[in-house]
């Protein structure tokens, strides 16, 4: 394989005169004929075994050609034998540049519609007296914008993946006493967090951080278990919105929409909040038995009365670890003292 020369092949690029394509408005793209452009004929075949052999292969509809990228265009040839090759073909690599262009020439000037269609109309070449090119000419450029999209959507979702991966490795070390939910990755949709019991349901409500397509949020939400029980779960955890700042959903209990600069530390004080609030759980909770696994800690103790809670250490993210105190009538006693261990007893 011959080294390529890519100063050789810009100075060939600018000494040629490209041609835009007119019959294919609908994929804007311009090209060189062999014994029309100034190459000779070696700098022709240089140029094409270059492209052939550095380039990298992409689908474009039904074809999978060849591109060899340099600067702003991409160049391709439709692969016919070397000596068969008469033609080169370049198009913009990215519709990114020309769509940012068009954006600040929109966003800067007049933003009346008159104003954007005459700017449009003059960036992209419309033409006033032949109404299919535009057409063509604009589902062309359609076109590009959308494969920018879905090539953007791409490298997004991957950094997203990424950085939820690195929440999830946080969760476990900050919160190892919690069981975590099953990290998902299906395209645009990624989550992760971790579970909390409900009753005699063990895995019931999960506290979760998820990007969908362009929108990151998170709070609250049930485990396919419970879905009969949404509107009692939302009942019972609307303590969580005692501000109003959360969204009731149909899917969701309750849900904040938050950005990836702060998403991870919103997760961890709600996490915290939830901690606090099992800790200091009143005794009006207790007898309707919505966290049952108090009781059970408590079984042998049935016949007291659970007289209060002393909240006195805190493990060092912020979360209150209780001493449960019964009263039998003559003394007070300590049932459960928390033995550094986070809420381990709790979540067993």
């Amino acid at each position: 394989m011959e080294q390529i020369d890519y100063d050789k092949l810009r100075s060939m690029i600018a000494h040629c005169k490209w041609t835009f394509a007119k019959s294919m408005p609908f994929a804007p793209h311009e090209y060189i004929v062999k014994e029309k452009c100034p190459l000779t004929t070696n700098e022709f075949k240089y140029f094409v075994n270059m492209q052939r052999e550095h380039g990298v292969k992409e689908r474009w509809g039904k074809y999978n050609n060849t591109y060899l990228y340099i600067d702003d265009y991409k160049y391709w040839t439709m692969g016919a034998p070397l000596e068969d090759t008469t033609v080169i073909n370049r198009a913009k690599a990215s519709a990114v540049n020309d769509v940012h262009q068009l954006y600040e020439g929109i966003n800067k000037g007049d933003t009346t519609m008159s104003y954007v269609d005459e700017y449009i109309h003059k960036h992209l070449g419309l033409k006033d007296d032949n109404k299919g090119f535009n057409i063509e000419l604009i589902n062309g450029r359609l076109k590009e914008i959308f494969d920018c999209i879905d090539h953007l959507e791409r490298i997004r979702n991957n950094y997203a993946g990424e950085v939820m991966q690195e929440w999830s490795q946080r969760i476990s070390a900050d919160f190892p006493e919690c069981k975590k939910v099953e990290d998902i990755h299906i395209g645009d949709v990624i989550y992760t967090g971790i579970t909390i019991p409900y009753k005699d349901i063990s895995d019931a409500i999960a506290i979760r951080i998820q990007m969908e397509k362009r929108s990151l949020y998170y709070g609250l939400t049930y485990m396919p278990a419970m879905k009969e029980k949404r509107a009692e779960l939302q009942e019972a955890m609307s303590f969580i919105n005692s501000d109003g700042d959360f969204i009731k959903g149909s899917d969701w209990l309750y849900y904040k929409y938050t950005s990836f600069k702060d998403g991870y530390e919103e997760l961890k004080k709600m996490i915290v909040r939830m901690f606090n609030y099992i800790n200091n759980i009143p005794q009006a909770v207790l007898d309707v038995a919505l966290f049952p696994y108090l009781i059970t800690l408590l079984g042998e103790y049935k016949s007291k009365t659970v007289y209060g809670y002393s909240v006195s250490y805190d493990d060092g993210r912020g979360i209150g670890l209780p001493h449960i105190i019964v009263y039998d009538g003559e003394k007070a006693e300590i049932v459960y003292e928390n033995d550094n261990k986070g809420l381990s007893t709790f979540f067993q």
